[in-house]
């Protein structure tokens, strides 16, 4: 590829080879705590810095490993994905606990010239583990585990969950009850 200060112009192509899923962990903070895994394929840029196009070819997740903050539960990812000047977009690529649960995911983390974060993702699952928190001092804590759908869409400060989704499996949810008195 090439650079050209003058017109701040830039046109590369960069075979991905195993690249560390850790890479998107400062754009995905708050969202996954754990990455592992690697990215193949090819991914091109090109035009100016202020109108940059992306594109991507034969992009594929092998042996990913992310693990979703609020439920504390490392899921296995691997599957097409490709990227454009609009965001990272999945096209089925398949998820797994490490037990018997498995599903799939499609749809888009748009990031609109890497401003706006926001999240268009469906999840399809079966007899999968959905919370795995084990801190007791935790607002909520346990393990469930479910059958169902759930979309994830908007801005990162401001994702909307809609579940559709039944619990399955040997599992147990804690939701402590704090202490109260009163005095008269």
């Amino acid at each position: 590829g090439y650079l050209r200060p003058k017109d701040k112009a830039i046109r590369a192509d960069a075979v991905l080879n195993q690249l560390d899923l850790a890479y998107a962990a400062p754009f995905l903070a708050g969202v996954f705590d754990r990455f592992s895994g690697g990215l193949n394929g090819k991914l091109s840029v090109d035009g100016t810095l202020d109108k940059l196009q992306i594109s991507s070819e034969g992009m594929e997740i092998v042996n990913g490993l992310l693990g979703v903050e609020f439920t504390q539960v490392p899921y296995r990812v691997s599957g097409p994905v490709s990227v454009d000047t609009r965001g990272l977009h999945f096209q089925g690529v398949s998820i797994a606990d490490g037990s018997d649960g498995k599903g799939t995911v499609t749809g888009s983390l748009l990031f609109g010239g890497f401003k706006d974060l926001r999240m268009d993702t469906h999840i399809q699952f079966d007899r999968m583990k959905v919370l795995g928190i084990t801190d007791r001092n935790a607002p909520i804590f346990g393990d469930v585990y479910g059958t169902g759908r759930v979309d994830i869409t908007g801005p990162f400060d401001a994702l909307a969950l809609n579940i559709d989704a039944r619990t399955v499996k040997d599992g147990n949810l804690h939701i402590p009850l704090g202490s109260g008195s009163t005095q008269a």
